[in-house]
């Protein structure tokens, strides 16, 4: 049976109308729509009736301006109906944004939420608006699977509360209006109830409220639990993802996050004596908390290190494959979180009698379960029965589940509580600025909400080590990436709303060589940095970037309902290569949003600088004389906010300075030993020994300063000393490399550390004898043939986008044919916006190769147009080299040529993957394979040369 409920008068049979704020602010008696909060900031700008849906009826259209979160959502009551298998609806939506979705309210009866002594609501999604433009219908469907999908981490999060589902009910309707910062319009045309029957009566003594009775008769009223609707132009707001200004005062800004409180245990790990309440760990929305407190996780990849060492450094979690038994009791001693896989020895199989072992002290120290990686459908389909499993064996002890997913994220984000994120691109060809576009772009795919986890890169990737290592360099020595390139990653991951960091690792960081000195100073940096801002990352939001008056600085905006905390960074052209001084004079903001009465000061270790600020269009414009290497803006008029600051920043100041120190004089020394290595190649600037001796004079004045005890002045003389290095490292790196378009496809180009034998490399390459084209096929010229050669055609099935590659006579560079690789929406006037996996790549026949041999692949590329949907466009990479020497490409003028020189470092096969992985059009031709054998022996046959040799008489 369908109930049609129009959005205008013809629906006052569902009862009293809704009250909605128009745009005038006054109340219309036609509104059927109320705002009922969210955890984004949202202002209502319209909100009134009109008949613009096809037939002139009446429609509902809202316009909102919003702030960063995940939710806007508007409530339309429902008279109440009992859920069964046939309840549905369908809500007509159009908007200007996608992102919009339908829900179900509802309510549980027999269940109390002790949070609130009403009956437990919650939300039942439906469908998602993929495409803006246009009338599409939203339907909930499924409800019952629905509900317990929505039980299952709910009952995690109330601390293991018993959720009774028996007589849910349906009270209304749910629409999540938010479209991204920004402006979004949406009209709401028809609703479509299904499968409406009434709900059972409630027995005498369970969970009914009077309000909730009431409600019954009331028709429309909402039922009590439902959405309560609020004031979007209230101030302050307080949602799940904003820190309540409470906090700011009762949890003193001083102190650490809370860290595992060791318990007193008995003689035996597996009893039931002495453990701790399971109620510590809970998610309110994205926020984590522990023990009621905003909880950031800092994590670093474990291997091997003493914990009290990574504690040092400022770490509270602990990441690793498999935690032991005697792991866990130091893990808990050290008051340390751990993060691991459900190792089958930890967690029984289910009859065990070893089972209430997951419930007793020894695994308290366990934050989340980390349920690996998925690479297609069907493990995320897995995915979702290992988490039911686990839950079922371990639910009771409230920790989390957290995955790492590469496809399917919605139906991952439904499986688990935390989504783990990250790529590595320190390098390699993909930039910062797009790797942040990638980011924020993957953290928009899963439910919204979902809160995430983001992998932090701290060393190159073994691929490029292995290069190095081929080129004879030994690469622990420069096993590191740049502590500016470390402090970038960390900020850049925080844009795009990570409630936690991963620090990468993969050797020690307490090894005793200048690399991992050098990487463990950085880190130590980067974590006093975080607990130092601390309440603006665990709950306050991210809400934009704030570009400044230099192209290359552009700044991180946070912000709590007291305070916004602006990051500057310098994420220039190649600074995920070799960054610069990220430094300059006189560097200014317009942050937008600030309230008049704020107040602008730069934070330092132990001081807080007032800055010039003032009020122009479009903001507050702050001005810096000097923006250093890890400055930090705090904008507030709150005193209580100031001196907690303050305070945390005197009592780290000290080692900050030492920290600083250390990096300077590292930097310093490093840019010196290049230097000397390579004097006399390229043109340098004449005066390198006055920069020098400016670094030297900084660090002579910090030194000065901390005697005196002013360590505020001790950092900024230290963070002074980086800076003629760091400007001349730059220098020397792009005089050495020349004017190559794109350094990685050289692995000795993209560092500063290798420059030293990057000629000799480079010279070994121009006169190696290459031998000729050993891939067959790449010359596009004949399907038959490209397919009997071993060319490879891949399909990943993405929604909304069709994907095809052909050999075209429109796509040759040269001869008749040429390889097109297309990717285009499956409705043009709805492209996209991200686009989740690669759609299609195509892969090469094996080529033989010995340790050793110098391989160079070439070809030709032509994308008319920029790829949309993904930042990596087209890639082009090869087993040797993998995802971090690959050439990323997203438009070109016309044919341009691509390079990738590689040394294979064992013997095997090697494969070329072309993979696009966004919407447009790639065309590649010409491309070839020639490889060239070490010093002393012959070059290999071709292979298209030796089958026809083999297929002869004489073969």
């Amino acid at each position: 049976m369908f109930v049609a409920l129009s959005a205008g008068p013809a629906a006052s049979q569902i009862g009293e109308p809704a009250g909605g704020i128009a745009a005038s602010g006054a109340a219309s008696p036609q509104l059927r729509w109320q705002y009922a909060g969210g955890d984004a900031t949202c202002r209502e700008t319209l909100h009134r009736i009109e008949s613009v849906q096809p037939g002139g009826r009446p429609v509902e259209r809202i316009a909102i301006s919003a702030g960063v979160g995940t939710a806007v959502y508007y409530f339309h009551p429902l008279p109440l109906a009992a859920v069964i298998e046939e309840s549905g609806c369908k809500v007509e939506v159009l908007a200007v944004r996608p992102g919009v979705q339908v829900f179900f309210s509802v309510s549980l009866p027999r269940t109390v939420d002790r949070r609130t002594g009403q009956p437990l609501a919650l939300l039942v999604p439906g469908e998602v608006l993929r495409v803006a433009g246009g009338w599409t219908a939203l339907h909930v469907t499924d409800v019952p699977r629905g509900l317990q999908r929505e039980i299952r981490p709910l009952r995690l999060q109330l601390g293991g509360l018993s959720i009774d589902a028996r007589g849910a009910v349906i009270n209304g309707i749910v629409l999540n209006v938010y479209g991204g910062p920004g402006e979004n319009e949406v009209w709401i045309g028809d609703v479509e109830l299904r499968g409406r029957v009434a709900p059972p009566t409630v027995g005498a003594g369970e969970a009914l409220s009077p309000s909730a009775a009431t409600a019954g008769s009331a028709g429309a009223a909402p039922f009590a639990g439902a959405f309560t609707p609020r004031d979007p132009f209230a101030s302050p707001r307080v949602d799940g993802n904003v820190v309540p200004a409470a906090e700011w005062s009762n949890t003193p800004f001083a102190e650490e996050s809370p860290p595992l409180t060791p318990v007193i245990r008995g003689d035996s790990d597996g009893g039931q004596a002495a453990t701790a309440p399971q109620s510590r760990i809970a998610l309110e929305g994205s926020l984590l908390r522990i023990d009621g407190q905003p909880f950031f996780v800092r994590a670093v990849e474990h291997r091997g290190e003493p914990l009290d060492f990574l504690q040092r450094l400022g770490f509270n979690a602990v990441w690793t494959e498999q935690a032991s038994e005697a792991f866990l009791r130091e893990a808990r001693d050290r008051g340390m979180w751990v993060i691991t896989r459900p190792d089958p020895i930890l967690l029984p199989s289910p009859g065990a009698s070893g089972l209430q072992r997951t419930l007793g002290p020894l695994f308290d120290p366990i934050l989340a379960w980390d349920l690996g990686e998925q690479n297609s459908a069907a493990e995320v389909q897995a995915l979702q029965r290992s988490a039911d499993e686990l839950r079922r064996r371990d639910g009771p002890a409230g920790r989390l589940l957290a995955a790492r997913p590469q496809t399917e994220l919605r139906a991952a984000s439904r499986a688990v509580d935390i989504l783990i994120f990250g790529r590595d691109p320190a390098y390699t060809a993909l930039t910062f600025r797009d790797y942040a576009e990638w980011l924020r772009g993957r953290l928009l795919l899963p439910r919204p909400g979902t809160p995430a986890w983001v992998t932090v890169q701290t060393q190159p990737d073994p691929a490029v080590l292995d290069q190095w290592r081929a080129a004879g360099i030994d690469p622990a020595a420069i096993d590191g990436l740049e502590p500016e390139q470390i402090r970038i990653l960390t900020y850049l991951s925080l844009t795009a709303g990570a409630r936690g960091l991963i620090y990468r690792s993969h050797s020690p960081l307490d090894r005793p060589d200048r690399a991992s000195r050098l990487r463990a100073a950085a880190l130590e940096l980067a974590n006093r940095e975080l607990a130092f801002v601390e309440p603006f990352l665990s709950g306050g939001q991210f809400a934009g970037m704030v570009e400044s008056d230099r192209p290359e600085i552009t700044a991180a905006l946070f912000r709590t309902d007291r305070a916004r905390l602006l990051i500057p960074l310098w994420i220039g052209p190649g600074s995920q290569l070799v960054p610069g001084q990220s430094a300059a004079q006189e560097v200014t903001f317009v942050v937008p949003g600030v309230p008049d009465a704020y107040s602008a000061y730069l934070l330092l270790p132990g001081n807080m600088a007032p800055l010039d600020a003032r009020r122009v269009t479009g903001g507050m414009q702050v001005r810096l004389t000097e923006c250093g290497p890890a400055s930090l803006l705090v904008l507030t008029q709150d005193p209580l906010v100031l001196h907690h600051l303050s305070q945390r920043g005197s009592a780290a100041a000290s080692r900050t300075a030492e920290l600083w120190r250390e990096i300077a004089s590292e930097t310093s020394r490093q840019v010196r030993a290049v230097y000397e290595r390579t004097a006399g190649r390229g043109s340098v600037p004449a005066d390198v020994e006055a920069w020098f001796r400016m670094s030297a004079d900084s660090l002579q004045a910090g030194d000065a300063a901390q005697a005196r005890g002013d360590a505020a002045d001790a950092v900024r003389q230290y963070q002074r000393a980086v800076r003629p290095p760091a400007l001349l490292r730059r220098v020397l790196w792009e005089s050495a490399i020349g004017p190559a378009p794109d350094p990685t496809t050289d692995p000795l180009a993209v560092s500063f550390q290798t420059l030293p034998w990057y000629p000799a490399e480079r010279e070994r390459r121009s006169t190696a004898p290459w031998g000729d084209n050993r891939l067959p096929g790449g010359d596009m010229e004949s399907p038959e043939a490209w397919s009997s050669a071993g060319w490879q055609v891949y399909e990943y099935p993405v929604p909304g986008v069709e994907a095809r590659a052909q050999l075209l006579a429109t796509a040759a560079r040269s001869g008749n044919l040429g390889l097109c690789l297309s990717v285009l929406p499956s409705d043009p006037q709805r492209p996209a916006v991200n686009v989740e996996s690669p759609p299609i790549w195509c892969e090469s026949p094996p080529i033989a190769v010995e340790a050793g041999d110098l391989v160079r692949i070439e070809g030709w590329v032509y994308i008319s147009r920029p790829t949309s949907g993904s930042p990596d466009g087209l890639v082009i990479q090869d087993s040797i080299g993998g995802e971090a020497l690959a050439a990323r490409i997203r438009q070109t003028v016309g044919w341009r040529p691509f390079r990738l020189d590689r040394t294979a470092t064992r013997s095997g096969e090697l494969r070329l993957r072309i993979m696009m992985t966004g919407l447009g059009d790639a065309c590649l031709d010409d491309v070839t394979i020639r490889t060239a054998a070490p010093a002393g022996l012959p070059a290999r046959r071709p292979l298209v040369q030796a089958a026809a040799q083999a297929a002869s008489p004489g073969g």
